[in-house]
């Protein structure tokens, strides 16, 4: 079948065969369905013979319910919530099938993509069939007398699931409950969408199965101990789980431990490609042809919660105990601000592999609040620094020219590299640079604590990193609509400051640390002027 492109040159036999092909299993069904209705063969790796050794299990009924988890990118959509549908309206009699996901334009686009390959002419030729009712949400295969044969529910976590169902009351697989992620990747920030999406699942997504014998299949990327996945683990829904998981990055211990016939794929596909040690253990990508092992401990370098718990299945609590990640707003456009700053966090012992240097971009608004635009994160000698400091403030610099919101300076804390930074700046003039007013009781937890109040009320804010539909925010925009930085960062700085602890016991505290610092300057320190209109 790797020859199949053009349906209309292929002979009848090569027809039949394609069909024979199809009904063998749900990942046969997509590599030749993928193939017809994209016009590209699929790269399959051997993740994807995992996800099919599971489906099959559920689909004769030697598993139940099951989470799987696996790393962003993986084609869990394409296979659970596209392509196993189709198949099991092909080889089932009669099957009803509800998908929820937290974004209603995905569950949507899916349902399409579900109903193109079963009402193509090339699905047709070989299994003709009538639609009923064909509402995007809601859309019916028909029997030749009428009869409802094949249904399809598409439904998100913040709709209306109830009056849907999965699966019959019958003896054999009818059709299951499919959870395709089912909370936002920034609900592992906030301790009130975890619980609301809890709560979705265990008094509404339980009772949408026709039978105890109807199917729960979650596929989700972890985020947070206390995500959808863990809590259905730990028995939140009243029901046994099986737990599989695919991490980004794969050792041999991982790979000896999956079963025989998923190994020996594995082993073929993984350490073919190129390794890495690190601490003493030796990694492989997952799927070298797609993730390049340098691109994943990149990763784990630059961001490691996204590493850890969305990519490696491995998820952290993030609860420092001091900071409450859902105490930052969100903003998807900036207002009129009043004016800016860049604060400034500087390595303490260059030196050290893990130590990183800060800039933060920072506004006040018309209202009052303050606005973090961007934030920037690397490791860079005195030299490099100095480089970069200026690199940024002309980066940051230009705004509107009839709202200009003046960027007053750039503060630095008067230590170690900060104080060569100073100096050096300083002496050629090149940008207003201060040194950050310390007092002598202003350690980190101080700081954080002085903050803590603005945070609470709610006068902090960050870009939102996903719009009201679901759909990722790639970028900032001010307040005439342009682009003028990534939201790249905002999921690292989140993750940092819900993870910050009065004992030091985080890893990173540099990017949290320049915000205590804005908040002390444009909130504490000018709350008087601003209020009193001495700002203008």
């Amino acid at each position: 079948m790797s020859d199949l492109l053009d349906w209309d040159s292929m002979s009848s036999e090569e027809k039949q065969a394609a069909k024979l092909v199809s009904e063998h299993s749900p990942l046969a069904f997509m590599r030749v369905w993928f193939q017809l209705n994209q016009g590209m063969k699929f790269l399959c790796n051997w993740h994807h013979r995992y996800m099919d050794h599971t489906a099959r299990q559920v689909l004769s009924g030697q598993l139940k319910n099951v989470v799987f988890n696996m790393p962003p990118g993986g084609t869990k959509t394409e296979y659970w919530s596209i392509h196993l549908p189709a198949y099991v309206m092909t080889k089932f009699e009669r099957t009803r099938n509800l998908s929820v996901s937290y974004s209603k334009s995905l569950v949507e686009e899916n349902s399409n993509r579900i109903k193109s390959i079963i009402t193509s002419s090339e699905y047709q030729d070989l299994w003709p069939c009538d639609l009923g009712k064909a509402d995007v949400a809601n859309w019916i295969i028909t029997d030749q007398d009428g009869r409802n044969k094949h249904q399809i529910f598409s439904r998100s976590t913040g709709g209306q699931i109830t009056g849907v169902r999965g699966g019959y009351i019958s003896q054999g697989f009818t059709g299951f409950v499919n959870l395709d992620d089912p909370e936002k990747a920034d609900s592992a920030f906030s301790a009130t969408m975890r619980a609301k999406a809890q709560r979705i699942v265990t008094n509404t997504l339980r009772s949408r199965r026709a039978s105890p014998d109807t199917p729960v299949i979650c596929t989700q990327q972890r985020l947070h101990t206390d995500d959808v996945s863990g809590f259905l683990l730990k028995g939140g829904m009243g029901l046994d789980f099986a737990h599989i998981k695919v991490p980004a990055l794969v050792t041999r211990d991982y790979i000896a431990s999956l079963p025989a016939e998923i190994r020996e794929h594995a082993e073929r596909d993984v350490f073919g490609g190129p390794s890495i040690v690190r601490g003493g253990v030796e990694y492989w990508s997952y799927w070298p042809a797609k993730e390049s092992v340098t691109d994943l401990m990149a990763l784990w370098d630059r961001d490691p919660y996204t590493m850890v718990s969305q990519y490696q299945q491995e998820p952290v609590a993030l609860t420092g105990g001091m900071i409450d990640a859902d105490w930052f707003k969100t903003y998807e456009q900036l207002p009129f601000l009043v004016w800016r700053g860049v604060y400034v966090d500087t390595a303490q012992k260059t030196g050290e592999q893990h130590d990183f240097s800060v800039f933060s971009h920072c506004g006040l608004g018309v209202d009052g609040n303050l606005y973090i635009i961007d934030v920037h994160r690397g490791k860079w000698d005195a030299g490099d620094l100095e480089t970069e400091a200026l690199r940024i403030w002309q980066k940051w610099k230009d705004w509107d020219q009839f709202r200009p919101a003046a960027l007053r300076y750039m503060r630095v804390e008067d230590k170690s590299s900060g104080t060569g930074l100073i100096q050096t700046i300083s002496k050629k003039g090149a940008i207003p640079i201060e040194p950050q007013p310390r007092g002598p009781a202003a350690n980190k937890v101080t700081r954080c604590m002085d903050a803590v109040p603005w945070l609470k009320s709610g006068r902090v804010f960050v870009p939102a990193i996903f719009d009201d539909q679901g759909r990722k925010i790639d970028h900032v925009k001010d307040h005439r609509g342009e682009t003028i930085a990534s939201t790249d960062w905002v999921a690292p700085f989140l993750t940092e400051a819900s993870a910050f602890t009065a004992d030091d016991s985080h890893d990173h505290d540099d990017q949290v640390d320049t915000i205590f610092d804005a908040v002390a300057d444009m909130l504490i320190n000018n709350s008087g002027d601003f209020f009193s209109g001495n700002w203008l």
